[in-house]
């Protein structure tokens, strides 16, 4: 009898802890934002709790040049909550802007995969706006090459929490990962690896996206790289080490669609928190993001979402091409890259979630009631 109580606990314990479903929010943005015709291609949340947007604007017209510098501003601040414009800068700076990342102190890394460089733009917190002479530049404008100063198409970028350093993933036709101090010194990079080939991996085919998911107790981290066009992330550790992959199955992905970003939110139950991760149009006509629960050794989806609802009409265009989280884990910020740009947010029924959780807690007291009965 007491095994079998134990093991109602058990039970009542997960069930406690059952995860909430996020809701797509379509009051979300203001119209102002909403109604704006350019390509989107990035997104984060600052420690300010603003979303800062990346998009490529009016070059992504028909028959605009190639390699020109857009003249228009291409940086959003956009208010998280009532998802109004708050300001925006950038313009005569960029050709292609495909990622971003933002430091604790407000300062911005972009890269240009055209100019096949990476930049960052110093934050001034009492005027909240970046100075746009960028106070580092990695790579050479317009000349690709696959050393130490130079890149080919760089997509993204990742902050090591702590000492600056940060990771690159360069990107289209070079298809690695480079690592740099806070000064911009190269350090290392690393490719592909494959437990099924380890010692002839698979290449990388587009490293589209690179996150960091740091430990809760200790300087540890692992690094996330969306491997695009193979339909799959792997993870490696601090130094490059490759130690796993999700395929396109294990990202409950029907096809093989484009797996486009990573990004990371710390988690009370999760040493290394969790990742999310979204993917373009599958064999069913929708695209996802997905919620993982992740370690050093595994990671497994804990559910998937359509980035458009069921039941609307998609016509197979959906392309996320960034994502953020909330650093409590409730709200999803997607960025849907095609002619329009088109924010999406999602948030976390918690109400659900803690009736769910409470419900668990007085099963668990009138077990706990009945086992000192028993005893």
């Amino acid at each position: 009898m007491e095994i079998y109580l134990n093991f109602l606990l058990l039970v009542v314990s997960i069930f406690a802890r059952t995860v909430a479903s996020y809701q797509l929010d379509p009051t979300w943005p203001h119209s102002s934002v909403r109604e704006m015709k350019v390509y989107g291609s990035g997104i984060v949340l600052n420690s300010e709790g603003n979303l800062i947007v990346l998009h490529r604007s009016g070059i992504m017209a028909p028959g605009a040049p190639v390699n020109q510098t857009i003249e228009e501003d291409v940086v959003l601040i956009v208010d998280s909550v009532t998802g109004k414009l708050l300001r925006s800068w950038g313009k005569s700076l960029f050709v292609w802007p495909h990622g971003l990342a933002v430091t604790d102190d407000g300062d911005i890394f972009i890269t240009d995969s055209r100019l096949h460089q990476v930049f960052k733009f110093k934050y001034d917190p009492l005027t909240k706006t970046w100075n746009e002479a960028a106070i580092l530049i990695l790579g050479q404008r317009f000349v690709p090459g696959k050393d130490a100063s130079h890149f080919c198409t760089p997509s993204d970028i990742a902050l090591v929490p702590g000492s600056g350093d940060f990771f690159v993933s360069d990107g289209y036709c070079n298809s690695r990962i480079v690592k740099f101090d806070k000064n911009g010194n190269y350090l290392f990079e690393f490719s592909a690896g494959s437990y099924n080939t380890p010692y002839n991996p698979i290449p990388f085919n587009i490293t589209h996206s690179v996150g960091l998911a740091p430990s809760s107790n200790s300087s540890e981290y692992l690094v996330f790289v969306a491997d695009r066009d193979n339909s799959r992330l792997q993870c490696f550790n601090s130094t490059g080490a490759f130690l796993y992959e999700m395929n396109h199955q294990e990202l409950g992905a029907s096809g093989m669609p484009m797996v486009f970003a990573v990004t990371h939110a710390p988690h009370p139950d999760a040493k290394f928190g969790r990742i999310y991760v979204s993917y373009g149009t599958d064999d069913t006509g929708r695209a996802k993001f997905v919620e993982v629960e992740i370690n050093s050794e595994s990671a497994n989806v804990i559910k998937s979402y359509p980035i458009t609802p069921l039941g609307e009409d998609v016509n197979g265009s959906e392309a996320p091409h960034d994502i953020a989280v909330g650093k409590d884990g409730n709200t999803v910020f997607v960025v849907v890259s095609r002619t329009d740009l088109v924010l999406k947010r999602y948030t976390r029924d918690v109400g659900g979630g803690s009736g769910r959780r409470v419900g668990g807690y007085v099963l668990i007291y009138l077990l706990t009631i009945v086992l000192a009965k028993l005893n």
